[in-house]
């Protein structure tokens, strides 16, 4: 047994009474008491919440606080592995909104293993009966069985303790601590890992979840049903609100250590996770206010896992201003302790950790589990289960996140500035070239344009802040309003989107507003500053500086110059961008979608993939389409600007179902044949388009492409797909867009030339376009495809792991959308999180990959915080529009000038000529070879110097007309 562990058990064998509540052990493997918010007060798995909504903490719980979940809402914890599924104890107080006899659905639990009919379940059955539910799987045999209760006479707002015990064969089932029936003998219990487990909002409240690891007795369960209520016998210190907290840099972390961006992990002592405690690095203190009376403080004490070789604290405790503990020196391999520390009759706690090191390690102490506890043998409960050595290990590469690998110079100031490609991803173990810092950029009237630089931090600074002021020339001023200073925010992305979190990779993705921050010794900090040219500005050089300050140093000033061209560059007609996005009509979030669909525009988007469409409900015997929603959507795009083709969705499968169609599941691989000799159907699909066709009226600057499913060339799809589709070909003439890869694999060819005949915009998966020009493909080839078929292709690329770099995506919106056959880079999406949209660890741990260009800011719920990516994104559509304005000026000034346009002219075919191309990529074995390629042919400011040729053509040229 662990240090830790071996002194917590002697804790819990010194009292066993709790006021309250049944004391937690060793086999208990959660416990939320949701006194002050989702988090749990024991876990082997998450401690947090990393899913929840519409929840809220209330305080009239059955002991104290408690976790109501109104309709509709949800709470979800991650359990990677640490719960086993075969057997268990559940057990809660509810208290539901909701009368017994209701006849209505109402679930409460249930946790399920992926890719499986494994599962446990408590619900409310439309029989009015409360139960649990177990489902086992094994060799594709599977047995489902349910124990439950009416509980027609149960009325609302009155507490239930329900508990549930299974094992390999038997389940069992109480309430109020009473066995429900026999027990069943003849079940299976799930089998597997579990991922997570869910607690559903159908209108209840819940207090004291608690999952043990054990089957529990009767007797055990019959007690925690008859907990007296009279409180708690332990208050977690940091349930309370600090007075004071002091630390040299950051901040003393509550439950949580907190990265200097604000990012946390939990407390990591001896191995264990710990979510409950407090976070130092030395020298710091904290301070606590106490209320009631309580005989002693409790905590376990130690350096953390994290802590940096050589690291050496000391741990003190002042009871009203006096000193009262004062510990041995921990330094690297001393075991952790638990302290007991009389506190009878305290008004104020301050916990104090002094650094005796030599100052350059990073002196991470914790107070683990720190407790007031009111009876002198009381106890509370054990730290969290042992991590595994890659979850350590991605913490602390979180922790390490901004921290560089070589010797700095010498830095008078604390420490040195150094300029920097936007787009380049920087090697935190290698220096840079020079650390000179004088940025200059060029751009045309109504441009965004970055610049980028680093600061390297030679020791602690406290409050750094980057400020600029106006650009100004003899032509004009562009104003401090137009110049965005962002701060870089690093962190763990996972590699692949299918991936756990701990196959991930620090990088530098979001770029957060804010004025100032902390930096720590040997960590740089990435700056991200976007100049917005205004529409009318004159052509000059407008010159300033920005200014890098911090609390205990110098400044240093760091000069920015922007060249803005005479001339503005036209609007794109040949190409389109946009992306997928998941238009939320019911306000949510108020205000949230008018600004993201602002920030797309700002970005360069003119077409959306919104998620919008037809809506279908029975009426007896008649189908009813509304076009309410689409309107309003439609409406809110037009409003913003938005244009052109815009994908919707058609319905035809919910209309399929509602016409009583039984052939059209997909995991089935059903394929629709019935649908054409369906007559409801028919007149229901006609109906659905001639609608439509008003719809396109109203909105004259869209044009509606029907579609209904998507990525149709697997898992079974395409023939369900054709005959959903076979209405639009026969009632109307709308094209039809769909999603499908182009994979150089067996059977493809013959799957698309079936689908041919209904489709007219083809949306292509860019990671398969890859390996099909990899294959010995060209564009060419698929561009005469699509023309002898009349059709349009479109392409999307997801940013499906770390390996996609920023500079990919203006890659793909510049260069290869210019040499590709394709109309429009439709990416998907927007966003698409779970969780912390910042925290890309924090999902279910196979799928639970955070998608996106821009996420909404937590701190808000609605403001854009744009990513690297995005403003690739919107630097390679600024790319494709110096090369089509320069294109465009070559057709018009071929006359006129020869000689000027044939010279453009050469130089465009020379760069595309120099593009790689199939067998540029046939020995590249990594996914997305053909962007490998275009990345490592053209680096850093490369790009700028194409940009800049083509600016020049277009001076050239224009100068003639």
């Amino acid at each position: 047994m662990r240090p830790i562990a071996a002194a917590f058990v002697a804790l819990l064998l010194a009292g066993t009474t709790v006021f309250g509540q049944a004391a937690p052990d060793d086999k208990t493997l959660f416990l939320a008491t949701f006194d002050d918010s989702t988090m749990a007060d024991l876990a082997r798995g998450a401690w947090d919440a990393g899913s929840a909504k519409g929840v809220e903490i209330v305080k009239d719980g059955h002991f104290e606080g408690a976790l109501r979940l109104p309709e509709g809402s949800h709470v979800s914890y991650a359990a990677p592995g640490n719960l086993d599924p075969r057997q268990g104890t559940l057990s809660m107080w509810i208290k539901t909104d909701w009368a017994g006899n209701d006849k209505l659905s109402h679930g409460i639990f249930d946790f399920r293993l992926p890719k499986s009919q494994n599962s446990l379940t408590v619900n409310k059955i439309l029989t009015n009966r409360l139960g649990v539910a177990m489902s086992g799987e094994i060799k594709g045999e599977r047995t489902w069985k349910r124990s439950d209760k009416d509980i027609s006479d149960w009325q609302p707002g009155v507490w239930h303790h329900i508990a549930a015990a299974w094992s390999d064969k038997e389940l069992r089932f109480y309430i109020d601590g009473q066995p429900v029936g026999p027990p069943i003998t003849d079940g299976r219990a799930p089998q597997g890992k579990i991922e997570d487990f869910t607690l559903s909002g159908t209108g209840i409240v819940i207090d004291d979840l608690r999952i043990d690891g054990v089957v529990r007795t009767a007797e055990e369960i019959k007690a925690l049903a008859s907990a007296p209520k009279r409180g708690r016998l332990y208050q977690f210190l940091t349930k309370i609100a600090p007075a004071e907290s002091k630390q040299a840099v950051g901040q003393v972390g509550i439950d949580r250590r907190v990265c200097v961006d604000g990012m946390t992990i939990p407390l990591i002592l001896d191995g264990a996770a710990c979510g409950r405690g407090v976070a130092m690095r030395a020298p710091a203190s904290i301070t606590f206010p106490i209320e009631g009376e309580f005989a002693k403080l409790v905590a376990t004490i130690g350096l953390d896992d994290l802590a940096g070789e050589g690291a050496s604290v000391t741990f003190h405790v002042r009871v009203d201003g006096k000193d009262v503990f004062a510990s041995d020196k921990f330094g690297n391999g001393t075991p952790p302790k638990v302290v007991e520390v009389p506190v009878g009759g305290a008004k104020k706690i301050e916990l104090v950790v002094n650094d005796c090191g030599d100052g350059n390690a990073e002196d991470l102490a914790d107070w683990v589990n720190a407790a007031l506890v009111r009876d002198a043998g009381g106890h509370v409960p054990a730290p969290g289960g042992k991590l595994a050595d890659k979850t350590v290990d991605m913490y602390r590469r979180r922790w390490n996140a901004y921290r560089f690998g070589f010797d700095l110079p010498t830095a008078e100031k604390g420490y040195l500035v150094a300029g920097k490609n936007y787009m380049e991803d920087i090697d935190p173990s290698a220096p840079p070239t020079s650390f000179d810092a004088s940025l200059s950029a060029f751009a045309t009237p109504g441009e965004y344009e970055p610049v980028y630089f680093v600061i390297y931090a030679a020791r602690d600074l406290k409050d750094v802040s980057v400020e600029i002021g106006d650009l100004r020339c003899e032509a004009g001023t562009i104003p401090q309003k137009n110049i965005d200073v962002r701060w870089v925010m690093r962190g763990l992305y996972r590699h692949l989107y299918t991936k756990p979190p701990e196959q991930s990779d620090v990088i530098s993705r979001f770029l957060i507003s804010r004025s100032r921050g902390d930096m720590e010794a040997h960590t740089f900090q990435e700056m991200h500053i976007t100049i917005r040219v205004p529409d009318d500005a004159k052509a000059g050089t407008y010159a300033g500086a920005l200014r890098v300050t911090a609390a205990d140093a110098q400044p240093t000033d760091v000069p920015v110059s922007l060249e803005v061209l005479p001339f503005k560059l036209r609007p794109l007609e040949r190409k389109k961008y946009g992306m997928y996005y998941r238009m939320s009509l019911s306000a949510e979030t108020p205000g949230r979608m008018e600004l993201e669909l602002q920030d797309m525009r700002e970005h360069g988007a003119t077409i959306l993939y919104p998620g919008i469409g037809v809506e279908f409900e029975a009426d007896g015997e008649e189908i009813k389409a509304s076009y309410d929603g689409l309107r309003q959507g439609l409406s809110l795009l037009q409003k913003f600007g938005f244009n052109g083709p815009i994908p919707i969705h058609d319905g035809f499968n919910r209309v399929a179902g509602l016409c009583g169609a039984t052939d059209i599941n997909v995991n089935n691989k059903e394929t629709g044949e019935s649908l054409e000799t369906n007559e409801k159907f028919q007149a229901a699909a006609k109906r659905t388009l001639d609608g439509l066709q008003d719809v396109q009226k109203e909105f004259p600057t869209f044009e509606l492409l029907p579609t209904h499913m998507d990525e149709v060339l697997g898992r079974g799809r395409l023939g369900l797909y054709c005959n959903l589709a076979k209405p639009i070909r026969k009632y109307s003439n709308f094209r039809i867009y769909i999603t499908l890869h182009n994979q150089p694999r067996e059977g493809v060819p013959e799957m698309t030339q079936q689908l041919l005949p209904y489709v007219d915009v083809r949306c292509y998966n860019g990671h398969a376009m890859d390996e099909w020009i990899k294959a010995g493909h060209a564009f060419e080839e698929l561009a005469q495809d699509l023309k002898e078929h009349n059709d349009e292709a479109w392409i999307y690329y997801n940013i499906r792991g770390s390996f996609f770099t920023a500079k990919w995506m203006r890659i793909v919106n510049g260069m290869y959308m210019w040499v590709g056959p394709f109309k429009a880079h439709c990416i998907w999406i927007y966003h698409s999180f779970a969780g912390n949209p910042l925290d890309d660890t924090d999902g279910p741990g196979a799928r639970g990959h955070d998608f996106g260009l821009a996420v909404p800011d937590p701190a808000d719920g609605k403001t854009p915080i744009p990513t690297r990516h995005f403003e690739c994104y919107r630097e390679g559509i600024d790319d494709m529009r110096y090369l089509c304005t320069l294109e465009d000026l070559i057709a018009e000034t071929r006359d006129k000038a020869p000689d000027k346009a044939a010279a453009a002219q050469q130089w465009l075919d020379a760069l595309r000529a120099s593009f790689p191309k199939a067998g540029d990529v046939k020995d590249i074995e990594l996914e997305s070879p053909l962007l490998i390629a275009f990345s490592k042919r053209y680096v850093g400011d490369e790009y700028q110097k194409i940009r800049r040729a083509a600016a020049d053509h277009i001076l050239r040229l224009l100068s003639v007309r």
